[in-house]
């Protein structure tokens, strides 16, 4: 009987050791799924800045391009009042 209970606890003093180690590995898991997550988010909010510094890029882009065109359309006036001026003389 003695022997019995001996190596019950055994047993039991194992099976308490198991679960231990085993909860420390649920732990250690959760803390990598943590980790990997605010990752995830951080390449997320990486990639949403650069989409908007790319926006802004392509609405800079656009508007050079209206510039420039802005800065055609002068110089054909431009050059226009002076073929008028060129003829009124």
């Amino acid at each position: 009987d003695f022997e019995w209970r001996r190596r019950l606890s055994s047993y039991a003093h194992l099976d308490f050791e198991w679960r231990r180690r085993l909860s420390s590995y649920a732990h250690l898991d959760f803390e990598w799924r943590r980790r990997l997550s605010s990752y995830a988010h951080l390449d997320f909010e990486w990639r949403r800045r650069l989409s908007s510094y790319a926006h802004l890029d392509f609405e800079w882009r656009r508007r050079l391009s209206s510039y420039a065109h802005l800065d055609f359309e002068w110089r054909r006036r431009l050059s226009s009042y002076a073929h008028l001026d060129f003829e009124w003389r």
